[in-house]
């Protein structure tokens, strides 16, 4: 069994819900200061679970913020969703920035307060433009 660790850190300087089912979570990050730093680490099958996703609640009072899947055992590729299901970015390798390659990282600046969705599986992800779509090679998930 692999393992995907997520990171979020979140460096100092009226979210809308529609009716559309939010992504069933394995871990929650309340981000209402600067710097804060957070992680969680949990077991990953791509061939059963294909994505794991994080919620993330924002106070917006942050310059950026930075998640990435450092201490993964794999490929990894994450994208990041806003409360309405509607595709902000993704990554597949750091390798932009010289960093954490084969994992994946991806700094955010301007977010407002809300709350936000962290996708994130083996290599070869597909993410879709709206209502949390996401697709690997194992599954097709809408966020449940």
């Amino acid at each position: 069994m692999k393992k995907i660790t997520f990171l979020l850190m979140a460096i100092f300087m009226t979210f809308w819900l529609l009716f559309s089912q939010t992504p069933t979570t394995v871990a929650t990050f309340n981000v209402s200061s600067c710097p804060d730093t957070q992680s969680t680490t949990v077991a990953y099958d791509d061939a059963i679970e294909g994505v794991v996703w994080v919620e993330v609640v924002y106070d917006g009072s942050c310059f950026s913020l930075t998640t990435d899947t450092e201490g993964s055992d794999f490929d990894t590729e994450i994208g990041l969703y806003d409360a309405t299901g509607a595709f902000i970015r993704s990554n597949d390798d750091d390798d932009d920035t010289g960093g954490i390659t084969p994992q994946s990282l991806f700094t955010e600046t301007g977010l407002a307060a809300g709350t936000y969705y962290v996708a994130a599986g083996v290599f070869n992800v597909a993410y879709g433009a709206t209502d949390f779509n996401v697709t690997t090679a194992a599954t097709t998930t809408a966020g449940v």
